[in-house]
């Protein structure tokens, strides 16, 4: 599953004192174990943001407040990075200036990144602001997978939920789920929705059953042959993606949600359909966003 070529890049905020804050930490965490388990190098990344014309200015001016903060920056990701190194993992960091988002995205693309672990604020606040914010954006624009890391401690007994819409994306979604579920020792979850719109024709109970039955019989096919020794549980039901996946982080603890993102025809880069963007603000477990393979991002590296 895991055989992709590429590090693991990490965002990392700082707080005023230029220690990372407490999403940064988590996100370090959880792409440290990543990295861990599957022979991953890591590059720790930091985005000073400052315009090219006022870093330029700086420069040419030779600032003393740019040069004293560059300097403590880099510092704290130097610390991180031999720490990393002290547990024999391969580890690297970049510090650059400009649009946060945008250089996370042009960095992703010039290192070929396998992954790309993200914080966020605070459970309740940026969830709810995501809309606007780096992480969503770069989760549009980045054609790597996207781990969005939560700040709380995970629940020992929690569960990784898949979210299958039975296309190729959302196979990878599962074959994602599925060695996360292994690798953390946790019980898999995938859902299926059989969503049906007011426009659809209406389905008969027995041709909703069909449509169920189908539904379940692929995604055990695609497991056929796998370990699965925590638990699975396959869920497959009429309604609403967004309601159902409310309904299942209500009702069981989950630690990890996996799904596909979807692009809207035509437009290259919108990749977050309407489920993803009705989901985003408030799930508060992590989340791991994949692209479709036919995903082509508008960014560009330099």
């Amino acid at each position: 599953m895991w055989n992709e070529a590429g590090p693991v890049l990490v965002p990392l905020k700082m707080k005023a004192d230029f220690s990372l804050d407490k999403s940064s930490r988590q996100a370090l965490a959880e792409a440290t174990a990543f990295a861990r388990k599957n022979r991953s190098d890591i590059v720790l990344f930091h985005v000073v943001n400052m315009s090219d014309e006022e870093t330029q200015r700086l420069e040419a001016a030779n600032s003393r407040p740019v040069r004293e903060h560059y300097s403590s920056v880099k510092a704290t990701l130097e610390e991180a990075t031999t720490n990393l190194r002290k547990e024999s993992i391969s580890a690297d960091w970049k510090i650059r200036f400009g649009n946060p988002w945008l250089a996370i995205v042009k960095e992703a693309i010039a290192i070929g990144a396998r992954l790309v672990c993200i914080g966020t604020g605070e459970p309740g606040t940026l969830w709810r602001a995501l809309l606007g914010s780096t992480s969503m954006k770069v989760l549009r624009k980045c054609p790597s997978p996207v781990w969005i890391a939560k700040t709380e401690i995970a629940d020992p007994e929690g569960v990784v939920l898949v979210a299958h819409d039975l296309k190729e994306v959302g196979k990878r979604a599962l074959q994602w789920g599925l060695q996360l579920a292994q690798e953390q020792k946790r019980r898999l979850v995938v859902l299926h929705a059989v969503e049906v719109s007011p426009f659809s024709p209406v389905l008969s109970s027995p041709a909703l059953d069909k449509v169920e039955s189908a539904a379940r019989a692929q995604i055990e096919d695609e497991l056929s042959g796998c370990e699965i020794g925590h638990g699975l549980e396959t869920r497959v039901a009429k309604g609403s993606p967004a309601a159902l996946i409310h309904d299942l982080l209500e009702s069981m603890p989950v630690n990890i949600l996996v799904m596909g993102t979807v692009a809207r025809s035509g437009i290259s880069g919108l990749i977050m359909g309407n489920t993803a963007e009705t989901v985003l603000p408030w799930v508060s477990c992590s989340l791991v966003a994949l692209k479709p393979k036919d995903f082509v991002s508008p960014v560009q590296p330099d």
